[in-house]
């Protein structure tokens, strides 16, 4: 299974994917999450004021919205 690198707006390293079996693979210090996502659903990752939405396109693509949120807004 090869899997593709995504990168948040910072250029940080979100996850991997892979677009042919829609699997998205996160890590956060020592924990490991796979997940599946079909083809047209997303998948959100928020990390140090920073949201990434991975959302699976079709069998051979992926597409990535990332922006910063600002901590104080409430």
């Amino acid at each position: 299974m090869e899997m593709e690198i995504i990168r948040d707006c910072l250029g940080r390293i979100v996850c991997k994917v892979n677009a042919a079996d829609g699997t998205v693979e996160t890590k956060y210090g020592k924990i490991r999450v796979l997940t599946r996502v079909a083809i047209g659903d997303s998948y959100c990752i928020e990390r140090d004021n920073v949201v990434t939405w991975v959302t699976r396109e079709s069998e051979k693509r992926f597409t990535v919205k990332s922006y910063p949120i600002d901590p104080l807004a409430a």
